[in-house]
């Protein structure tokens, strides 16, 4: 399989000379998740495959106008799957997603720090062998960052949220969610706390032309924590026999959140 990928930026000052629209990559698969843009160039965090290497996280680092790429692999061990990732406040890279460790089958959280040319300031794991953890979705605080995404262990997903400090030390983390499966895309704040919002899995009964049948619906999922992780509310919104559910959140400067 071969996928490009397309780096792109919209900036409300006249950084670029023009416009452009290009391919990068090598033979097999390469998925740009995340861009970010500094004063000198565009890095795109890349999920890809090479035969004999497995999945990893590479950097593709282009000029202003897409030219000059340079590709850059990031070195984990195992096989690494990036989700999203935003810049910190000195310009570095925050990357999220999650690691199958050599030797293992189930995956970990992953979050990492690199700078635009690739070195690895700090690399965070869960580490919790027998459950199946990723991050999805990672935000930038004032203090340092927060990540969320999908936790399963059992019969069930839960939402996973975690928050760290500026040099990637764990703070706390925990699961939130119900007896369905539950995943959380998108992350923002404000001085309160966290919303994150995803999607809920649950199966229904319903009468089809007289037979009962289970069907699999899909509803928006959302949680509301304060800073210390501790819940003050979640939802969901959706129709009945209907697929609804939230890829992503931001925080409004009037207080509210839009999903």
């Amino acid at each position: 399989m071969n996928r490009s990928i397309l780096p792109f930026a919209l900036l409300p000052t006249a950084l670029f000379a023009q416009s452009f629209q290009s391919n990068y990559g090598a033979g097999k698969y390469e998925e740009g998740v995340a861009v970010v843009v500094d004063q000198t160039g565009i890095t795109s965090v890349v999920r890809h495959y090479r035969a004999g290497y497995g999945y990893a996280v590479q950097l593709l680092r282009t000029s202003l106008t897409g030219t000059n790429p340079v590709t850059i692999d990031i070195p984990l061990p195992g096989a690494a799957f990036p989700q999203s990732a935003v810049q910190a406040a000195d310009g570095d890279i925050v990357i999220c997603g999650s690691i199958i460790p050599t030797g293992r089958f189930d995956q970990d959280a992953l979050l990492m720090k690199v700078t635009a040319a690739g070195s690895t300031v700090w690399t965070w794991t869960s580490a919790n062998p027998g459950i199946e953890e990723q991050f999805l979705c990672v935000d930038v605080l004032d203090d340092g960052y927060a990540a969320g995404g999908e936790r399963r262990q059992g019969a069930d997903s839960d939402g996973l949220i975690a928050r760290f400090n500026a040099s990637g030390g764990l703070l706390w983390q925990d699961h939130y969610g119900t007896p369905a499966d539950d995943r959380l895309n998108g992350i923002a704040h404000d001085a309160g706390g966290l919303v994150l919002a995803g999607i809920k899995h649950y199966s229904l009964d319903t009468l089809i032309d007289g037979v009962l049948v289970t069907l699999i619906d899909k509803n928006a999922f959302l949680v509301r924590t304060d800073l210390s992780g501790t819940q003050q509310w979640q939802r969901t919104w959706g129709g009945t026999l209907a697929d609804d559910g939230a890829a992503d959140v931001i925080g409004r400067t009037d207080g509210s959140f839009v999903w």
